[in-house]
């Protein structure tokens, strides 16, 4: 199920949320980018045009690996550990 879609303003791909997945369409192909902890649940952009997401239990954004390809870069390290559990109600 989709659940955020968001298209990039610089290389016009668009990204689109799902049941744990992130999808990147470049206008030719569908490339899949396995998210952590469930299903996306948001897709933003930055000031520096990075695509950031949110899913059930991570948060994080994508960024270019050695071979230029974009990966999921976990931003969860990065929060005080009271913050770090991103739906409430819901335990480990």
């Amino acid at each position: 199920m989709c659940q955020a879609v968001l298209q990039h303003p610089e290389t016009g791909y668009i990204y689109v949320g799902s049941n744990g997945n992130l999808l990147e369409y470049d206008g030719a192909r569908w490339r899949l980018l396995p998210v952590p902890e469930g299903p996306i649940r948001a897709l933003a952009l930055d000031r520096r045009h990075r695509v950031w997401f949110v899913s059930v239990e991570a948060i994080g954004w994508l960024a270019p690996d050695p071979l230029g390809e974009l990966r999921i870069v976990s931003a969860l390290d990065r929060l005080p550990p009271a913050s770090r559990r991103l739906t409430p109600g819901i335990t480990a």
